[in-house]
């Protein structure tokens, strides 16, 4: 996901904290005197204010200038040494400064990663119009020796035979294919905007409510903060699921890499189609040249004028292809360059080593480099991709080109190898930085971080998927979150409603908590109750209420005491007539118990009221007859 400006500013609020924290800390050993060891304090403090208002201006929007922040962080640093100070927020706030310039990196990749196929698309089109230029030369060198053979033979490829579709047929298939191709990439294009928008308004209405928060204090910003979470989360008020940011944001970028692979289809058919209509074109001039040979004339000039074209056409493409090859280094150094951010701030982190801290360090270890892998399994996807294009066009390319591009598909090729490589490697060191955090941790940390290694681990599956397709690393790796699964349960109460819980469900995985179980099995009997009142013959009723019953007695009560009294009150409501069949017939059965008791009432109340009516008077038990109250009849309230 990409964490954008938010991450930025997080990371500029948590350098400002850690930093005013080494600040405080020095002030406690400051004295009256200025010794060398109290004048080596100060000018610590002097070098980490001078920190803290550079981070306070560390946006891209406020001239974002990372050297500038990170020389000063170096000057506190030795500030803090010269002073016999540690400096282990200092080395925390240096990891974050580090991992956010590493995701602003990141984002100047989007500036870039289009260069290069961009150009290998218009090469498509210029080698499809080489194509064209050599198969024209190759016609009309033919045409004084055209005879009624050939032309015979054009007429069957163009309007094909008894056992195969003519040019003008698949021509036809073809161009119904593209344009069906372009109205999803359109319609793609539409829910992108509409589903951006969405996102855009939730982050927006969210990061107003944190706003308003800190204008706020105690339970009321608490609460407001709680909101904002939600929406982020995908929480309704009454706690149910709904979508939220994280699923826009999921559901945004699979619309895009749907909509790159509808474009990438559209690149891939239209030159076939667009060749398929040059070719109908010059067969159709081919077959009149047949029936005209006067054009003989003619054809010696034309040849020359071909030549021209093809030499200027390949000249166009060797260039482009060098371009190409410079472009694609760039994205490699690009992303190598990010990916040397993260090491720099997992190299930061590692030297956290005071306890308060530690965890936060440890933590933001595997983030950094869960990211990196990332990072580097979209440079594996990139150059993937490079060389799928170079292969493609060396099965085209005439002899004068042919080595350019079997070069860039070999060179792409191993800097995939290599990308996909460093992936599974960089993946693996934040496989085992998460795993000794949750072993560490609990709580909200533990919560984190197992949040985040399970996003992870689904980030991976996808890439399996992508890739190799290894049904035994995926498999793996879901053993991973087979293993981790019941942490997630017990620290994170919304984890079963999350994005992450999700994306595992294909796999058959369930997050819920034993309390989310049991309401799930009270909602389906009270499914299974509606249905048996539906039921037309009574005997088939009561055998499904004993079944009903059965399984109630064995069931714990949930700790929504309104779940259990509400199930109990439909039984008793719906089915009464087959309770007292029950009873009759069967009053040992396990779970009728819970009824008797309001039976009996029920019963005598009937008798009470009907000796009142022979005698004159009202039945006692004043307002509420024979029940005694509302809240006295066991199973009901209690």
């Amino acid at each position: 996901m990409n964490t954008g400006d938010t991450e930025l500013k997080k990371a500029s609020k948590l350098f400002v904290v850690s930093l005013t924290a080494v600040i405080v800390c020095m002030s406690l050993t400051a004295g009256c005197k200025d010794t060398p060891s109290q004048e080596a304090a100060k000018e610590a403090r002097r070098e980490l204010d001078k920190a803290i208002e550079i981070i306070e201006l560390y946006t891209i929007e406020d001239g974002y200038n990372y050297q500038l922040a990170r020389n000063q962080l170096e000057k506190a640093l030795n500030a803090a040494a010269r002073a016999d100070m540690k400096a282990d927020a200092v080395f925390l706030s240096a990891g974050d400064l580090n991992k956010a310039y590493a995701v602003k990196l990141s984002r100047e990749l989007a500036s870039i990663e289009n260069n290069a196929p961009k150009k290998m698309d218009m090469v498509g089109k210029e080698l499809s119009s080489l194509q064209y230029l050599l198969m024209k030369k190759k016609l009309h060198t033919s045409l004084g020796q055209a005879d009624k053979t050939e032309l015979e033979n054009l007429l069957a490829v163009v309007n094909g035979t008894d056992s195969s579709a003519g040019l003008i047929k698949r021509l036809e298939m073809s161009r119904n294919q593209l344009r069906q191709m372009q109205t999803e990439y359109k319609n793609l294009q539409e829910q992108i905007e509409n589903t951006r928008q969405k996102a855009t308004d939730m982050a927006l209405k969210a990061d107003k409510m944190f706003r308003e928060a800190e204008k706020l204090s105690g339970d009321e910003k608490i609460k407001l903060q709680r909101k904002a979470y939600n929406i982020i989360r995908g929480i309704d008020q009454s706690g149910n699921e709904t979508k939220g940011t994280l699923d826009y944001e999921l559901e945004l970028q699979n619309l895009i890499d749907q909509a790159r692979m509808a474009e990438s289809d559209i690149n891939a058919l239209s030159p076939v189609v667009e060749k398929m209509e040059r070719d109908l074109e010059d067969l159709n001039q081919r077959i009149a040249v047949l029936k005209d040979p006067d054009m003989d004339l003619k054809v010696m000039k034309h040849i020359a004028s071909l030549d021209g074209q093809i030499s200027e056409k390949q000249q166009l493409i060797k260039d482009a292809a060098n371009e190409i090859r410079q472009d694609i280094q760039a994205y490699n150094d690009a992303v190598n360059s990010a990916a040397g951010a993260y090491d720099d701030a997992i190299s930061d982190y590692r030297k956290v080593k005071a306890y308060d801290l530690r965890d936060f360090a440890l933590l933001d270890i595997a983030i950094s480099y869960n990211e990196k892998a990332s990072l580097l399994a979209k440079l594996a996807e990139y150059n993937s991709r490079a060389e799928a294009y170079a292969g493609n066009y060396t099965k085209i390319a005439t002899d004068e080109i042919l080595a350019i591009f079997e070069s860039l598909n070999t060179e792409t090729a191993a800097a995939a190898d290599e990308a996909l490589s460093m992936t599974n490697q960089t993946y693996a060191q934040a496989a085992e930085q998460y795993e000794s955090a949750i072993d560490m941790f609990s709580g909200d940390m533990a919560a984190r971080a197992v949040r985040s290694y399970m996003l992870m681990i689904s980030d991976m599956i996808n890439l399996e998927k992508r890739t190799t397709g290894d049904k035994s690393a995926i498999d793996f790796l879901i053993e991973k979150v087979e293993q981790y699964k019941q942490i997630a349960i017990e620290e994170d109460e919304y984890f079963s409603r999350s994005v992450v819980a999700r994306q595992f469900s294909e796999f058959g995985l369930e997050f819920k908590t034993a309390q989310e179980k049991l309401l799930d099995e009270y909602s389906r009997l009270s499914r299974l109750v509606s249905e048996t009142e539906a039921m037309p013959q009574q005997e088939d009723r009561k055998a499904e209420l004993m079944s009903i019953l059965e399984n109630l007695a064995q069931m714990q009560r949930p700790s929504e005491a309104s779940v259990y009294e509400s199930l109990i009150e439909k039984i008793f409501t719906s089915l009464k007539p087959e309770l007292k069949l029950i009873r009759e017939e069967n009053p040992e059965l396990p779970g009728l118990d819970i009824f008797i008791p309001r039976l009996q009432e029920e019963e005598q109340a009937e008798a009470l009221t009907a000796e009142g009516e022979e005698s004159g008077e009202a039945a006692p038990g004043g307002e509420f007859g024979g029940f005694g109250g509302p809240d006295t009849a066991p199973g009901f309230g209690e």
